[in-house]
């Protein structure tokens, strides 16, 4: 069973603010201020039949997934897609203390045990939560820089120690069971997990100098390494909210005489990473990659394969102005689709800038406007289920009509002034993944629906 993503991050919203002010520097004429034109346009003309070329691309761009406190939660899952193959993240992180200095004497106090626990959040997952995983925790052995000069992407991985010093094996995942924890008044869904008595004895044992500073803890700890593994396919990607201090810490357990005492350590606050991992050996998707996709594209989030659309012949429309370019395509036949592969419930467009990077089209920007949430329903992406001949499928609209305007205008010549990129949004929150038909498939093709006005020369 799958609960696909409702929530988008908020980090978003500040890289369109960002992206905003620079787009609305630009002087340029839209296609939204067509009506001020008046008797410069003729009558509106429209077509949907504009040539198209697909390409399936491996998204191999290492995003950053760095977060210090600012993630609604990070992936940490292994699915197995029989379309889209393996999919792994694994997370890295630092944990701290909650105060310096605990009252950790040998003389009056004795250790008990150590437990951590994770918050579910139930945005995140996807797979099938009615089959076991098995859940590690591994020391690192290779320390998790705090430095602000060092940023970790989604390729990169540290060495830990193969022994873990926590197991839960063959867990069903419950990530919308919730309940209490610390609290009677709060309920929420939580996995718990039995540390070592060695890792804990290490913490209670530790000299009290290393207990002073956060920096001098770290030096001793290193950090952790999480990771789960399916027990039987398909799997599921899980999600855990470590900035969760409700939640979400590691409890050392010990009494004072006879006083029963804790002692928290959290994860909100402290650096932290995912790694990300795609094996599309043998899948469709695999066989796709770098090919023509014009009968059939693929699209996954994480780093996960993305498609290239291309309207090679669109500078050939000379003098229009474009009053509406709606990109329209739709799922295709998808052996593996089941309640467990839902289609991605957010894709979005970008091109590369002129400076070879890769940005948000401007429809999306004027979408997103200036608001604090993230918001792309002027812009489209999202998919609307349907029923044709008694057979259901998924269709997606996106808004090109300014971004189609420059494609239009172009007169460089240049191939990558002439495409857009269909990535799964937000791609390092979500494994998510569609598989759609391209703009030659005789089932309901890839088109871009075009309404636009002549400009009298």
């Amino acid at each position: 069973m799958i609960i696909m993503i409702k929530k988008l991050p908020l980090f978003a919203a500040t890289l369109a603010l960002l992206a905003l002010v620079a787009w609305s520097s630009c002087t340029k004429t839209t296609p939204f201020g067509n009506d001020l034109l008046e008797d410069q346009l003729a009558d509106y003309s429209f077509t949907d039949t504009l040539s198209m070329r697909c390409t399936v691309l491996q998204d191999d761009t290492a995003v950053v997934t760095m977060d210090a406190s600012t993630a609604e939660y990070l992936l940490c899952g292994e699915l197995n897609d029989p379309i889209f193959g393996k999919a792994k993240a694994d997370v890295y992180t630092l944990f701290q203390l909650s105060v310096f200095n605990p009252d950790f004497d040998p003389a009056t106090t004795k250790y008990d045990s150590v437990v951590m626990y994770l918050r579910y959040d139930v945005d995140g997952v996807y797979g099938d939560t009615l089959q076991p995983q098995t859940l590690r925790v591994h020391r690192l052995t290779e320390t998790l820089n705090v430095s602000d000069d060092v940023t970790y992407k989604s390729n990169q991985k540290l060495a830990y120690d193969p022994t873990p010093i926590g197991e839960v094996a063959n867990f069903l995942p419950r990530p919308t069971d919730r309940d209490s924890l610390f609290s009677v008044t709060t309920r929420a869904p939580y996995l718990r997990i039995r540390l070592s008595d060695a890792f804990g004895q290490e913490l209670y044992g530790m000299d009290s100098l290393s207990l002073t500073q956060d920096s001098l803890f770290w030096a001793k700890i290193k950090g952790l390494h999480i990771e789960t593994s399916a027990s039987t396919n398909p799997g599921a990607m899980l999600a855990f909210d470590l900035d969760n201090e409700e939640y979400s810490r590691i409890r050392l357990y010990y009494h004072k005489d006879t006083v029963p005492k804790v002692f928290d350590y959290f994860f909100n606050g402290s650096r932290k990473f995912v790694n990300f991992q795609h094996d599309y050996s043998n899948t469709p998707a695999g066989q796709a990659i770098n090919q023509d996709a014009s009968q059939t594209g693929y699209i996954q989030g994480m780093t996960g394969v993305r498609m290239k659309v291309e309207f090679p012949h669109a500078s050939k429309l000379e003098n229009i102005a474009v009053n509406a370019a709606e990109l329209v395509f739709s799922t295709a036949v998808d052996p593996g689709a089941n309640a467990n592969f839902l289609p991605a419930e957010q894709i979005f467009a970008t091109y590369d800038n002129t400076d070879s990077t890769e940005v948000f089209v401007p429809d999306v920007i004027y979408a997103l406007g200036t608001g604090v949430q993230t918001d792309f329903s002027r812009f489209g992406g999202a998919p609307v289920k349907k029923t044709l001949n008694g057979v259901d499928y998924y269709e997606y609209r996106m808004n090109l009509s300014e971004h189609f305007q420059d494609i239009v205008d172009d007169k460089t010549g240049l191939e990558r002034n002439r495409a857009i990129y269909l990535t799964v949004y937000p791609n390092i929150r979500s494994v998510m993944r569609s598989v759609i038909n391209g703009p030659q498939n005789p089932t309901r093709p890839m088109k871009l629906e075009l309404k636009y006005t002549r400009i009298k020369g």
